[in-house]
């Protein structure tokens, strides 16, 4: 593993749920000794990646990540062009719907749609990272690759995030398979817990 992936995994551990983090528990999620995260710490700050704060001395992500998200939505405006398709999805579907980019080895969502006809709302954080076997999106993602991309994503150890999650490859490819058939995937507890 690089350093450069080692200072991008803490920056993979910030989330909506988790908009700060202190050194302790940063070592800690990334089994790594103080003083090798320490030293990534202080380099992420020195470039605005991150910043510490100075009375709990807790982390939060930096103005640089933002300017970079400034370009990226300028240059690239996919939140912008997905809102219109998202909402007449919505308005067809009564349910709320999601845009995700696949990103190495799971999706991340880039926008969200939430419906006004029902009455329980569903809370998706937008940092968290969607597991390609234990998501409706993940497995529709699949059902559009290739069998030999099926494989190769299911080659490595398949987590499991509920008692529901399925994570044996082959009834995983069933699922993908049935989403092929049918255009489309329904998931029930396998990501997080009802």
């Amino acid at each position: 593993m690089s350093t450069v992936d080692k200072a991008l995994d803490i920056l993979e551990l910030f989330s909506d749920t988790r908009p700060s983090l202190g050194l302790s528990e940063a070592a800690r999620q990334l089994d790594r000794d103080k003083a090798t995260t320490l030293r990534y710490l202080t380099s992420l700050e020195s470039k605005g990646f991150i910043e510490q704060d100075p009375l709990t001395r807790s982390y939060h992500l930096g103005p640089s990540l933002v300017r970079l998200a400034m370009i990226r939505e300028a240059t690239y405006p996919v939140n912008k062009a997905a809102r219109n398709i998202l909402k007449k999805l919505v308005e067809d579907s009564g349910e709320t719907a999601h845009l995700s980019h696949f990103n190495h080895d799971s999706l991340t969502q880039i926008a969200i749609e939430e419906t006004a006809y029902r009455g329980t709302r569903v809370y998706m954080d937008p940092a968290e990272k969607l597991t390609l076997h234990a998501t409706a999106s993940g497995i529709a993602y699949l059902s559009q690759c290739s069998d030999d991309v099926v494989d190769r994503m299911l080659s490595v150890e398949i987590q499991q995030h509920t008692a529901a999650t399925i994570i044996v490859p082959d009834d995983v490819k069933k699922l993908v398979q049935r989403a092929r058939l049918d255009g489309f995937s329904v998931m029930k507890g396998t990501f997080e817990a009802d």
